[in-house]
């Protein structure tokens, strides 16, 4: 289709019965229609785009828009141009341009514009450079008027203030706080680019004078291109409730999840975007479009092109339930190519400021990347021994073993843990964990021991995560009870501990008081404790939870164990609600230490979001918190959406997966000399079938054995994955 040659401004009707009537009664009707600009005419303007409507303090109508010089692409040269009304839009003085560009490559893009009702300032917010076409570097800039928009200031750079990040306010406009908290506070919210895409909001608390970034809802992955389903959140109008929080609408720019809407909310005047605050609203469905969105006597209005895949059918929405839910009547206001818009109106208490509603939209007829091994060794592992720990569907109390654990002890012996479900391979039911011990290094095992039973619980223990704290000698089990919460209520997080090597273990300790109620799945796999600073010697169990409380979590214990707290956290989207297929859901997880003292994890992508492939996050803290900007989608690693084993040796990084988009089969081991940025191509094959779970570990003594050998315990099935569970020990250094 052609791009919009046209923006209109409509004005409309709205009839309330009562402010906030039990039965409100709206009845919209298009009043009045002018075309304030047309593209493609004589002069210096090619194309009229971006529209922006807002009302002075003084009770005057501002239009603004960017004139683009030479075409009509988003980089180039531009004007910003103004119009403005002192009748409500009955008449309008003729443009003028506010701001010129000159000839930039990459030019200015609005924007956002917001009224300070105590001063009456007119500040408008937009971007220069944003997507450093032929320039670097980007710039958020300001111009205002104090005379109800007759003249501006010179445009002030505020990257002096809030750095070169690109951010491209709204476009629409920004809010001034009504409400506590933070009455009087300007905020704007836009989008990043790639250089930091998602959702942000500068702040001013002194009416313009200083601004700083507050709210960020980030892209997933951050800092990094995108595919099409990917969570990116973008362009995005804020609005304020009466309660005070601010609901902002977003651009839902790669249809992620749907293609609809994206709504979020800040309960702290603009300082954060918390994921559990976030819904995606089927009902407006949306071609992916900046949108309109205005608060008015406690009724939320909403303007889009209300189709899915193309920018036409511009249709106004309203809510009674501040966008909970939205009224099945709406209004077409124009059934042809349809783009951008804006909403404002008077906050005035006459009978004219109450009834009417103003809208300016887009409109056309035809149409718009480090370390070296020890030794200068070079890795070529082999296995050197297996051994078959566990089969499952034999004569006895045990129908399957599953989830698979495996850990050093600080005195040298190797525990090798599963859960032992008594009546069926599945992961609710009753079960035991077993566990069997080896102190030559895994070449004789003791018999299996049930170190915990949970009796003939509907929805029984799941492992897990084994944690050895080298102070003080203590192994410690995280597992959970209840998780799925079938048939019980509510999911805890347990624990036992041995102090003597793994002979005998403590009787289950019920965390809950601690943590709370959540569903806690830790691991499967093994905790860390800190080496390096920040946090030397915290001990850090990461795990996902369920439906009530779904992504990735971490609980750390500063004082060996006794008491735990949860730390980092990287939420699904949406959080707390039912995911579809392609939904960003982190799942299992393993965390291991590199030496720079951080800690990387890596994440199951149980709806295989942006790639049949393993998400890898990293804490810079200590486990405390996992940014956005610090997660990453390792391509190389394929995936079957499955927990995998990760271990750190050496400054080498060795992984193990099925390797497999599809199915759980293939097991296979990866290394990487570079933490993780890349991966050799190299790869041991450590069963071909089915196989599904596994989890690795090494010794840390100085011995050639210390050094030469890895230990990987994994589920492996001649047909089925979960028909045993093999214990594998690895030559690194084979034929040296």
């Amino acid at each position: 289709m052609d791009f919009i040659r046209q923006i209109g401004i409509v004005l409309l009707i709205a009839v309330l019965s009562s402010t906030h009537a039990d039965n409100p009664q709206i009845d919209p009707l298009i009043y009045e229609e002018q075309l304030l600009w047309v593209g493609g005419g004589a002069g210096e303007v090619n194309t009229y785009r971006i529209p922006l409507l807002t009302f002075t303090t003084r009770g005057s109508l501002l239009a603004i828009s960017e004139a683009r010089k030479m075409s009509s692409a988003d980089i180039g040269a531009k004007f910003i141009a103004l119009r403005r009304s002192k009748d409500k839009g009955a008449t309008w003085s003729p443009t003028a341009f506010i701001v010129d560009d000159g000839a930039l490559a990459d030019g200015l893009n609005l924007g956002s514009v917001v009224v300070d009702e105590e001063t009456g300032a007119v500040i408008l917010i937009y971007s220069l450079c944003f997507h450093r076409y032929h320039c670097n570097p980007s710039s958020t800039m300001m111009v205002q008027s104090l005379d109800d928009g007759f003249t501006w200031s010179a445009p002030r750079n505020l990257s002096v203030e809030l750095g070169v990040k690109s951010f491209a306010p709204g476009p629409g406009f920004g809010i001034q706080k009504r409400y506590l908290p933070n009455v009087g506070r300007l905020i704007v919210c836009g989008h990043g680019s790639i250089a930091g895409d998602g959702v942000f909001c500068i702040l001013s608390d002194d009416h313009g004078k200083s601004w700083r970034y507050g709210a960020a809802l980030k892209s997933i992955p951050y800092n990094q291109p995108k595919q099409d389903l990917d969570f990116n959140p973008d362009e995005c109008q804020p609005v304020e409730l009466e309660d005070g929080s601010i609901v902002i609408n977003v651009r839902n720019q790669n249809n992620y999840h749907c293609r609809c809407r994206i709504i979020v909310r800040s309960l702290d005047g603009g300082e954060s975007l918390p994921v559990e605050e976030l819904v995606f609203d089927k009902t407006l469905i949306d071609p992916a479009v900046a949108a309109g969105a205005l608060q008015k006597q406690g009724v939320m209005y909403f303007t889009n092109p209300s189709s899915a895949q193309h920018r036409v059918n511009l249709t106004l929405r309203w809510s009674f339930t501040d966008g909970k839910s939205w009224e099945k009547e709406a209004v077409q206001i124009w059934a042809g190519p349809s783009g951008y818009s804006s909403i404002t109106s008077l906050k005035g208490d006459s009978p004219e400021d109450s009834k009417y509603i103003f809208v300016i939209y887009e409109k056309g007829h035809k149409d718009y990347l480090l370390c070296s091994v020890a030794r200068n060794e070079t890795i070529n592992p082999a296995i050197a021994d297996e051994q078959l720990l566990w089969v499952g569907g034999q004569i006895g109390e045990v129908h399957t073993y599953r989830i698979p654990l495996l850990t050093f002890t600080t005195k040298g012996s190797l525990l090798a843990f599963a859960e032992a479900r008594k009546l069926s391979f599945k992961d609710i039911g009753a079960k035991f964990i077993a566990l069997r011990r080896s102190t030559d290094r895994g070449a004789t095992w003791s018999p299996t021991s049930f170190i915990v039973d949970d009796g003939a619980l509907a929805d029984g223990l799941n492992l897990g995560s084994v944690v050895v704290d080298e102070e003080t000698g203590a192994v410690i089990l995280i597992y959970s009870l209840c998780f799925h919460r079938y048939h019980c209520k509510p999911s805890s997080t347990m624990m036992v501990q041995s102090l003597d090597d793994g002979f005998t273990w403590s009787t289950p300790r019920n965390l809950n008081p601690q943590l709370g109620v959540m569903s806690f799945a830790p691991g499967p796999g093994f905790g860390i404790q800190k080496r390096h600073p920040p946090a030397v010697g915290r001990l850090v169990v990461c795990g996902h939870g369920s439906i009530a409380g779904d992504g990735v979590f971490c609980i750390l214990s500063d004082d060996h164990g006794d008491t735990w707290r949860y730390g980092a956290e990287l939420k699904s989207i949406p959080y707390n609600q039912r995911k579809n297929n392609l939904d960003f859901d982190p799942d299992e997880c393993q965390p291991v230490e590199l030496d720079d003292g951080s800690i990387v994890i890596n994440v199951r992508n149980n709806k295989n979001y942006h790639c049949h492939c393993r998400m890898v996050a990293r804490s810079l803290d200590g486990g405390e918190s996992l940014p956005v900007e610090q997660l990453v989608f390792d391509h190389t690693l394929e995936d079957p959406a499955v927990a995998a084993g990760a271990l750190v040796k050496e400054g080498v990084l060795y992984f193990t997966n099925p390797a497999n988009t599809n199915s759980r089969v293939n097991l296979t081991l990866r290394w990487s000399l570079n933490r993780g940025k890349s991966w050799v191509k190299d790869t041991l094959k450590v069963w071909a079938g089915p196989s599904g779970y596994s989890c690795m570990t090494s010794l840390k003594g100085n011995e050639t054995a210390d050094h030469k050998y890895i230990y990987v315990i994994f589920e492996k099935g001649q047909k089925d994955y979960y028909e045993s569970i093999s214990f594998v020990k690895i030559d690194l250094y084979s034929n040296q």
